[in-house]
Protein backbone atom coordinates (compact mmCIF):
# COMPACT_ATOMS: atom_id res chain seq x y z
CA UNK A 1 0.00 0.00 0.00
CA UNK A 2 3.11 2.56 0.40
CA UNK A 3 3.71 1.63 -2.93
CA UNK A 4 7.19 -0.23 -2.38
CA UNK A 5 8.37 -1.86 -5.56
CA UNK A 6 10.28 -4.93 -3.78
CA UNK A 7 10.18 -6.18 0.07
CA UNK A 8 13.06 -7.73 1.13
CA UNK A 9 13.00 -10.01 4.40
CA UNK A 10 15.49 -8.83 6.54
CA UNK A 11 16.26 -12.65 8.40
CA UNK A 12 13.93 -11.17 11.19
CA UNK A 13 15.88 -13.55 13.46
CA UNK A 14 19.17 -13.29 12.07
CA UNK A 15 22.02 -10.64 13.37
CA UNK A 16 24.86 -11.54 11.66
CA UNK A 17 24.89 -11.86 7.36
CA UNK A 18 27.29 -14.70 7.57
CA UNK A 19 25.06 -17.00 10.30
CA UNK A 20 22.39 -18.34 7.14
CA UNK A 21 25.90 -20.12 5.76
CA UNK A 22 27.89 -20.84 8.61
CA UNK A 23 24.99 -22.89 10.87
CA UNK A 24 23.61 -25.07 7.87
CA UNK A 25 26.60 -25.66 5.66
CA UNK A 26 29.13 -28.62 6.37
CA UNK A 27 32.74 -27.26 6.60
CA UNK A 28 31.72 -23.63 7.82
CA UNK A 29 31.37 -23.25 11.87
CA UNK A 30 31.55 -19.88 13.91
CA UNK A 31 34.57 -17.81 14.37
CA UNK A 32 34.85 -14.58 16.92
CA UNK A 33 32.79 -12.00 16.86
CA UNK A 34 34.19 -9.20 15.16
CA UNK A 35 33.15 -5.29 14.32
CA UNK A 36 31.40 -5.01 11.42
CA UNK A 37 32.70 -2.50 9.52
CA UNK A 38 32.93 0.31 12.09
CA UNK A 39 29.37 0.11 12.98
CA UNK A 40 28.14 -0.79 16.19
CA UNK A 41 26.89 -4.32 15.38
CA UNK A 42 29.11 -6.99 14.81
CA UNK A 43 29.45 -10.81 12.68
CA UNK A 44 30.89 -14.02 13.67
CA UNK A 45 33.92 -14.42 11.54
CA UNK A 46 33.18 -17.34 9.01
CA UNK A 47 35.71 -20.36 10.02
CA UNK A 48 36.00 -22.54 6.59
CA UNK A 49 36.90 -26.05 5.99
CA UNK A 50 36.25 -28.63 3.41
CA UNK A 51 32.98 -26.56 1.67
CA UNK A 52 30.20 -28.70 0.58
CA UNK A 53 29.00 -27.38 -2.19
CA UNK A 54 25.84 -29.36 -2.86
CA UNK A 55 24.21 -27.80 0.18
CA UNK A 56 20.83 -25.90 -0.42
CA UNK A 57 17.43 -24.38 1.50
CA UNK A 58 20.25 -23.28 4.18
CA UNK A 59 18.77 -19.67 4.12
CA UNK A 60 15.15 -20.87 5.08
CA UNK A 61 15.62 -20.82 9.08
CA UNK A 62 15.92 -17.22 8.63
CA UNK A 63 13.83 -15.76 5.89
CA UNK A 64 9.71 -15.79 5.89
CA UNK A 65 8.95 -16.14 2.53
CA UNK A 66 4.96 -16.35 3.63
CA UNK A 67 5.17 -12.93 5.39
CA UNK A 68 5.88 -11.11 1.85
CA UNK A 69 4.43 -10.28 -0.72
CA UNK A 70 3.64 -12.59 -3.75
CA UNK A 71 6.22 -11.42 -6.90
CA UNK A 72 7.82 -9.24 -4.49
CA UNK A 73 9.88 -10.75 -2.44
CA UNK A 74 13.44 -10.06 -2.38
CA UNK A 75 16.48 -11.82 -0.57
CA UNK A 76 20.00 -10.79 0.57
CA UNK A 77 22.76 -12.95 0.38
CA UNK A 78 26.70 -12.04 0.84
CA UNK A 79 28.55 -11.78 -2.04
CA UNK A 80 31.51 -14.56 -2.76
CA UNK A 81 34.05 -12.05 -2.65
CA UNK A 82 33.26 -10.52 0.60
CA UNK A 83 32.36 -13.57 2.14
CA UNK A 84 35.70 -15.16 1.04
CA UNK A 85 37.88 -12.00 2.26
CA UNK A 86 35.99 -12.07 5.38
CA UNK A 87 36.27 -15.81 6.52
CA UNK A 88 38.99 -17.58 7.80
CA UNK A 89 40.62 -20.70 5.97
CA UNK A 90 42.74 -23.08 8.10
CA UNK A 91 43.91 -20.09 10.26
CA UNK A 92 44.64 -17.69 7.52
CA UNK A 93 42.23 -14.91 6.96
CA UNK A 94 40.97 -14.68 3.19
CA UNK A 95 42.94 -11.27 2.27
CA UNK A 96 46.18 -13.21 3.31
CA UNK A 97 45.85 -16.28 0.99
CA UNK A 98 47.76 -16.55 -2.17
CA UNK A 99 46.14 -15.55 -5.54
CA UNK A 100 46.01 -19.07 -6.24
CA UNK A 101 44.12 -20.88 -3.94
CA UNK A 102 41.90 -17.47 -3.63
CA UNK A 103 40.33 -18.63 -7.47
CA UNK A 104 39.04 -22.03 -6.34
CA UNK A 105 37.93 -20.83 -3.27
CA UNK A 106 35.88 -17.68 -4.46
CA UNK A 107 34.32 -20.16 -6.92
CA UNK A 108 32.96 -23.02 -4.50
CA UNK A 109 31.62 -20.00 -2.81
CA UNK A 110 30.12 -18.45 -6.19
CA UNK A 111 28.63 -21.70 -7.02
CA UNK A 112 27.60 -22.26 -3.09
CA UNK A 113 25.74 -18.94 -3.10
CA UNK A 114 24.42 -19.07 -6.54
CA UNK A 115 22.74 -22.79 -5.86
CA UNK A 116 20.88 -21.02 -3.32
CA UNK A 117 19.94 -17.67 -5.10
CA UNK A 118 18.46 -19.91 -7.56
CA UNK A 119 16.58 -22.13 -5.12
CA UNK A 120 15.17 -19.15 -3.49
CA UNK A 121 14.16 -17.81 -7.14
CA UNK A 122 12.71 -20.79 -7.86
CA UNK A 123 10.38 -20.46 -4.92
CA UNK A 124 9.26 -17.22 -6.13
CA UNK A 125 11.76 -14.59 -4.76
CA UNK A 126 12.04 -12.49 -7.87
CA UNK A 127 15.03 -9.78 -6.84
CA UNK A 128 18.63 -11.10 -5.52
CA UNK A 129 20.88 -8.95 -3.49
CA UNK A 130 24.60 -9.83 -2.81
CA UNK A 131 26.03 -8.03 -0.28
CA UNK A 132 29.75 -6.60 -1.79
CA UNK A 133 31.13 -4.35 0.93
CA UNK A 134 34.84 -5.23 0.89
CA UNK A 135 35.92 -3.61 -2.65
CA UNK A 136 34.69 -0.10 -1.95
CA UNK A 137 35.49 -0.14 1.76
CA UNK A 138 38.91 -0.96 0.97
CA UNK A 139 39.00 1.97 -1.72
CA UNK A 140 37.86 4.24 0.67
CA UNK A 141 40.21 3.48 3.48
CA UNK A 142 43.00 4.11 1.20
CA UNK A 143 42.12 7.42 0.90
CA UNK A 144 41.13 8.02 4.32
CA UNK A 145 43.50 6.03 6.71
CA UNK A 146 45.76 3.89 4.39
CA UNK A 147 46.32 1.28 6.89
CA UNK A 148 48.13 -1.46 5.24
CA UNK A 149 45.82 -4.68 4.86
CA UNK A 150 43.59 -2.59 3.60
CA UNK A 151 44.90 -1.28 0.39
CA UNK A 152 43.60 -0.37 -3.13
CA UNK A 153 41.40 -3.11 -4.31
CA UNK A 154 44.24 -4.82 -6.94
CA UNK A 155 43.44 -6.04 -10.19
CA UNK A 156 43.34 -9.60 -8.76
CA UNK A 157 40.52 -8.40 -6.56
CA UNK A 158 38.68 -7.66 -9.78
CA UNK A 159 39.49 -10.76 -11.47
CA UNK A 160 38.08 -12.74 -8.42
CA UNK A 161 35.08 -10.36 -8.87
CA UNK A 162 34.24 -11.32 -12.26
CA UNK A 163 34.99 -15.20 -11.76
CA UNK A 164 32.39 -14.83 -8.76
CA UNK A 165 29.51 -12.93 -10.61
CA UNK A 166 30.03 -15.39 -13.80
CA UNK A 167 28.77 -18.13 -11.34
CA UNK A 168 26.21 -16.33 -9.66
CA UNK A 169 25.47 -12.60 -11.25
CA UNK A 170 22.47 -14.28 -13.19
CA UNK A 171 19.99 -16.44 -12.03
CA UNK A 172 16.95 -17.58 -14.13
CA UNK A 173 13.50 -15.85 -13.04
CA UNK A 174 14.99 -13.00 -10.92
CA UNK A 175 17.22 -10.04 -11.24
CA UNK A 176 20.76 -9.93 -9.79
CA UNK A 177 22.20 -6.62 -7.71
CA UNK A 178 25.97 -6.65 -6.58
CA UNK A 179 25.31 -3.90 -3.51
CA UNK A 180 28.31 -2.05 -2.30
CA UNK A 181 28.36 0.02 0.47
CA UNK A 182 30.74 1.51 3.09
CA UNK A 183 33.02 2.81 0.55
CA UNK A 184 33.79 4.93 -2.36
CA UNK A 185 32.29 3.08 -5.59
CA UNK A 186 33.21 5.74 -8.23
CA UNK A 187 37.04 4.86 -8.42
CA UNK A 188 36.22 1.27 -9.63
CA UNK A 189 32.56 2.18 -11.40
CA UNK A 190 33.72 1.02 -14.98
CA UNK A 191 34.88 -1.91 -13.60
CA UNK A 192 31.94 -2.84 -11.71
CA UNK A 193 29.95 -2.18 -14.74
CA UNK A 194 31.45 -5.19 -16.72
CA UNK A 195 30.66 -7.47 -14.26
CA UNK A 196 27.86 -9.94 -15.03
CA UNK A 197 24.75 -8.72 -12.79
CA UNK A 198 21.89 -7.13 -13.52
CA UNK A 199 22.23 -4.11 -11.85
CA UNK A 200 24.45 -2.28 -9.43
CA UNK A 201 24.05 -1.02 -5.81
CA UNK A 202 26.03 2.69 -4.69
CA UNK A 203 25.95 4.04 -1.61
CA UNK A 204 25.53 7.66 -2.04
CA UNK A 205 26.23 8.31 1.43
CA UNK A 206 29.94 7.30 0.41
CA UNK A 207 29.45 7.99 -3.41
CA UNK A 208 29.19 11.28 -4.78
CA UNK A 209 26.18 11.59 -7.20
CA UNK A 210 29.04 13.68 -9.59
CA UNK A 211 31.00 10.43 -9.28
CA UNK A 212 28.38 8.44 -10.81
CA UNK A 213 27.19 10.77 -13.66
CA UNK A 214 30.67 10.32 -14.99
CA UNK A 215 29.31 6.55 -16.38
CA UNK A 216 26.74 5.02 -18.28
CA UNK A 217 24.54 2.11 -16.72
CA UNK A 218 22.62 1.29 -19.81
CA UNK A 219 21.26 -2.38 -19.89
CA UNK A 220 22.05 -2.35 -15.78
CA UNK A 221 19.68 -1.24 -13.38
CA UNK A 222 20.77 1.22 -10.74
CA UNK A 223 19.62 0.67 -6.78
CA UNK A 224 21.16 3.79 -5.53
CA UNK A 225 21.35 4.55 -1.96
CA UNK A 226 19.99 7.94 -0.90
CA UNK A 227 18.41 6.57 2.73
CA UNK A 228 21.28 6.90 4.76
CA UNK A 229 20.46 4.18 7.06
CA UNK A 230 23.40 5.05 9.44
CA UNK A 231 22.28 8.23 11.60
CA UNK A 232 18.39 9.64 12.22
CA UNK A 233 18.39 12.02 10.10
CA UNK A 234 15.23 12.56 7.45
CA UNK A 235 16.00 13.07 4.17
CA UNK A 236 13.94 15.69 1.77
CA UNK A 237 12.25 14.37 -0.89
CA UNK A 238 12.45 17.18 -2.70
CA UNK A 239 16.58 16.73 -2.39
CA UNK A 240 16.09 13.10 -3.35
CA UNK A 241 13.91 13.48 -6.53
CA UNK A 242 16.76 16.22 -7.84
CA UNK A 243 18.97 13.55 -7.09
CA UNK A 244 17.10 10.83 -8.98
CA UNK A 245 16.24 13.74 -12.05
CA UNK A 246 20.20 13.62 -12.42
CA UNK A 247 20.52 9.83 -12.03
CA UNK A 248 18.12 9.66 -14.98
CA UNK A 249 21.29 11.02 -16.67
CA UNK A 250 23.29 7.57 -16.61
CA UNK A 251 20.42 5.71 -18.62
CA UNK A 252 19.92 2.80 -16.09
CA UNK A 253 17.39 -0.13 -17.02
CA UNK A 254 15.69 0.78 -13.81
CA UNK A 255 16.53 2.93 -10.66
CA UNK A 256 15.32 1.63 -7.21
CA UNK A 257 15.59 4.37 -3.99
CA UNK A 258 17.31 2.17 -1.09
CA UNK A 259 18.98 2.95 1.93
CA UNK A 260 23.02 2.71 1.53
CA UNK A 261 22.90 -0.64 2.91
Amino acid sequence: DAGLSFVADPMFRLFDIFQPITSGIRGFSLGPQENYFDNNVFFSRPQVGEIDTTATGFTYRYIHPELLPKHRKMVILPSPFTLLMLSTFSGVKGYELPNDRKEGLVADLAYLIGAEAQHLANTGFTRVQYDEPVAVYRQYLKGEFSPERYAEITEEDVRLLKIAMRSCGKIRGATTVLHTYFGNAAPIMNKLLELEVDGLGIDATRTSIDGILKHKFRDKELAIGLLDARNTREESTAEIMQQLERLAETEPGAIWVVPNT
